[in-house]
């Protein structure tokens, strides 16, 4: 079974979001040692791995800039296709999980600082956590 909690902060600028997957005899069952979640990204927003593949920044035409960081699994970008209207090459965000060894994984989507207040949305998006303070985050989030 999976399930999906979503915390969206006051003001929108952080979306904190959890995926569990329980069913241990089931997935001994069917021999499932895997999952994959895939995050499907709009063909106008452009992607790309930053903070040594734990993030992605997500930038769009406009500069509007969003970063997206999972640390609980391996995480790369794909190919993929827009169906609405005509047909659009575009991409997804890919995690991908040993069942055995993550029962939950933990991802977190932040809007990074407009341009022209001070660092660039990529400097910012590089810097925003290390990845025990997003680890600290993600749990102060999830046990309320």
């Amino acid at each position: 079974m999976h399930q999906r909690t979503l915390y969206l902060a006051n003001g929108g600028a952080t979306i904190n979001g959890s995926d569990r997957f329980s069913g241990q005899n089931q997935i001994e069952r069917t021999g499932a040692s895997s999952v994959v979640i895939r995050f499907h990204i709009h063909p106008d927003i452009d992607a790309r791995i930053i903070n040594n593949g734990i993030s992605v920044l997500l930038t769009a035409r406009d500069g509007e800039a969003w970063k997206f960081t999972c640390v609980d699994a391996g995480m790369h970008l794909e190919d993929s296709i827009d169906f609405a209207g005509a047909m659009k090459k575009t991409c997804q965000i890919v995690l991908s999980a040993s069942v055995v060894q993550a029962i939950e994984i933990r991802w977190v989507f932040e809007q990074c600082q407009p341009a022209g207040h001070g660092k660039s949305q990529k400097e910012q998006a590089d810097s925003n956590h290390s990845d025990q303070e997003l680890l600290d985050v993600l749990a102060r989030n999830i046990d309320k």
